[in-house]
């Protein structure tokens, strides 16, 4: 799954913080961030100032009831 264009990325990141398991977030570099980490969450947020990278990147969640919260943050 993807991040929508033109979501709120503060709102997304709150979110996050609900879901149960593990949110990561997977660049096509290999890098990998598990969301949970505040460390990691602020990263993210310095990466989403570049469309490139946050666009092209993928958001994995362990459990589908999280990927239930998240849809409407994400696409395929």
């Amino acid at each position: 799954m993807h991040i929508r264009k033109n979501v709120n990325i503060a709102s997304f990141i709150k979110e996050v913080g609900q879901c149960r398991g593990e949110v990561s977030f997977q660049t096509n570099e290999g890098d990998i961030l598990n969301l949970s980490s505040v460390l990691s969450r602020y990263i993210f947020a310095t990466i989403a100032e570049n469309p490139e990278i946050l666009y092209t990147s993928r958001i994995v969640c362990e459990l589908d009831a999280d990927r239930k919260l998240l849809g409407s943050f994400l696409t395929d």
